[in-house]
């Protein structure tokens, strides 16, 4: 899912009380990541700003959309790993980006073929 908040307002995501589950979350911070000048930083802004373009700036928005399963791969190793050493945390940093990555090869897939965008949907 994608949640965005506006300046005014703040996003919540709400879960059934009594479920068990481990989650994962990205944060993505486009202003921080469009000044920094290290490896590919340059192009996660430009294709994560591709997705934000059509939603309205300063508004809520969200978007719910499939979870596949190279996703839950990754996000299992981010869940899970809990070496603090050198190995465990390129591990982690390593699924981070892959996560992500297959999170916006979803989120291309479900606008195109699964589900027409609908720009902007707020709360």
């Amino acid at each position: 899912m994608i949640v965005i908040d506006s300046p005014e307002s703040s996003g919540q995501i709400i879960f059934p009380t009594n479920v068990e589950f481990k989650i994962a979350t990205i944060t993505v911070d486009l202003d921080l990541l469009g000044s920094l000048d290290i490896r590919n930083a340059k192009k996660i802004y430009t294709k994560v700003g591709k997705i934000f373009e059509k939603i309205a700036k300063h508004h809520p928005y969200r978007r719910l959309g499939s979870i596949d399963t190279e996703t839950e791969k990754y996000t299992s190793i981010v869940c899970e790993n809990n070496g603090v050493d050198l190995v465990g945390g390129l591990l982690t940093e390593g699924a981070i980006l892959n996560m992500l990555s297959s999170q916006i090869k979803a989120y291309n897939k479900d606008i195109t073929e699964i589900h027409p965008p609908i720009y902007p949907k707020q709360f």
